[in-house]
């Protein structure tokens, strides 16, 4: 697997944020790794894309997506393992905020993006405690 396309929100020559400069440090280390990195900005993603790039055996790596259409998210779901998660911010709870509740344990009704979370081949935490709520 050394064709990756790497998927989010924006990208840091838009918006210089946490995620943004992570997110261009890693898509650098990946492609000095080898890596055939394409990016693309949700708002530009289309379910053809996905099916196109998987044909040809790219992996996904989905950073942000709120701004992700529902028929991309689909198309991503419907081929579990096809793609990963980099969790930036807790998009699996509404909150987005896990230290709101005991434990970090989100009641179920709290939980959404359940699908998108439990097909992805992997979901990278950025911290030990980050991994650990994701896991609860």
């Amino acid at each position: 697997m050394k064709k990756i396309v790497y998927i989010s929100d924006f990208f840091v020559d838009e918006i210089a944020g946490g995620a943004e400069i992570y997110d261009d440090i890693l898509v650098n280390l990946l492609r000095n790794d080898g890596y055939d990195v394409i990016k693309f900005k949700n708002a530009e993603l289309s379910d053809k894309h996905i099916k196109l790039y998987r044909l040809c055996d790219y992996h996904f790596i989905v950073s942000n997506f709120t701004l992700m259409s529902d028929s991309v998210s689909i198309e991503l779901v419907k081929h579990p393992n096809s793609y990963s998660i980099m969790e930036h911010d807790h998009k699996y709870i509404k909150t987005r905020d896990p230290s709101r509740y005991k434990n970090y344990l989100a009641p179920p009704q709290d939980i959404v993006n359940r699908e998108v979370f439990t097909n992805a081949k992997n979901i990278f935490a950025q911290s030990k405690i980050q991994a650990e709520c994701i896991q609860k």
